[in-house]
């Protein structure tokens, strides 16, 4: 059946309905993938290491520790040596190292991710837990061989147009 004018066939009503329903649930699937939520970020957190309270934790440390330019807490939250690509690579020894090459480790565009960053909207993969497009890493540190106790560490922190 065409319209007049002959262009475009015409759609009889149940099919058009099982279309919008399809679109509709396509652009909602869609949102969820894009937009997670806390929840979502747990349970792959729970999925990969176990748990995910110490992340949860070591997130929120990392975020007021960044907003208050608190140098000190950021090195705790750090495993060494740290790598850093920031103009260069640099290699990070110790918390005293860390502090002080402070604001050469987190500068201000790094610093603004860190402090944007939505716990919903972090990346949760093998490699750990990513804040903003990868620029900074926090994955799960074994204290010895056995891995029977592990924090989560700060691994790598990096531009990620470079």
């Amino acid at each position: 059946m065409e319209r007049s004018g002959g262009q475009f066939p015409l759609i009889d009503e149940p099919v058009m309905r099982t279309l919008i329903v399809l679109l509709i649930v396509a652009t909602a699937t869609m949102s969820s993938a894009v937009g997670q939520d806390a929840d979502y970020v747990n349970g792959a957190l729970v999925g990969i290491f176990g748990s995910h309270e110490k992340f949860e934790a070591a997130f929120e440390t990392l975020q007021a520790a960044v907003e208050e330019v608190d140098a000190e807490t950021v090195a705790d939250l750090a495993a060494y040596p740290l790598l850093v690509k920031i103009d260069g690579r640099l290699e990070i020894g110790s918390a005293a190292d860390f502090v002080a090459s402070y604001d050469r480790i987190i500068p201000d565009d790094i610093a603004t991710v860190i402090a944007k960053q939505r716990y919903g909207d972090l990346i949760v993969n093998q490699d750990g837990v990513g804040f903003g497009n990868g620029q900074l890493w926090l994955n799960g540190v074994c204290e010895d061989d056995t891995c029977a106790v592990w924090d989560v560490k700060i691994v790598a922190i990096q531009r990620t147009d470079e």
